[in-house]
């Protein structure tokens, strides 16, 4: 395929990975359905979008690690600066509750859980919608 089909295909995996629906998607790509679905049904269509998919995904795992240490900073404030003795159990409660949680270890696991971010990009606000659009498009997530 040309260059042409090759950013059309971008635009599209972009389009469905941030969009509501298909339709949509179909729409803000400029993609006639038919011409969608046809490219849809092809591996190679699907491993660039699946290669996209898990790009993104590493970007948003990078923010929500650097969110989730900023977050356990500012307990740790908390439980030593608070004169508040509900305060500092809590924090430490919360702190302690979120060491034990698990990680990801299983591809089946690791599936159902990119679906389930996505379709909660897909239900987000437009800006966090707008904003994983350009993580996909500067190459960041493709």
């Amino acid at each position: 395929m040309d260059d042409l089909d090759a950013a059309r295909r971008q635009k599209l995996i972009v389009a469905l990975l941030t969009e509501r629906d298909n339709a949509a998607a179909f729409a803000a790509a400029g993609i006639p359905a038919r011409t969608a679905y046809r490219w849809m049904k092809t591996r190679a269509f699907q491993a660039e979008m699946a290669a996209a998919a898990q790009s993104a995904l590493a970007h948003g795992n990078g923010l929500l690690r650097t969110a989730y240490a900023d977050a356990v900073r500012t307990l740790k404030e908390l439980m030593r600066a608070s004169d508040s003795e509900l305060i500092r159990l809590r924090a430490a409660a919360t702190i302690v509750a979120n060491a034990n949680s698990k990680t990801v270890q299983d591809p089946a696991d690791a599936e159902h859980f990119a679906g389930v971010i996505f379709d909660a990009i897909k239900q987000a606000p437009k800006e966090v919608r707008d904003y994983f659009k350009n993580v996909l498009e500067d190459g960041q997530g493709a």
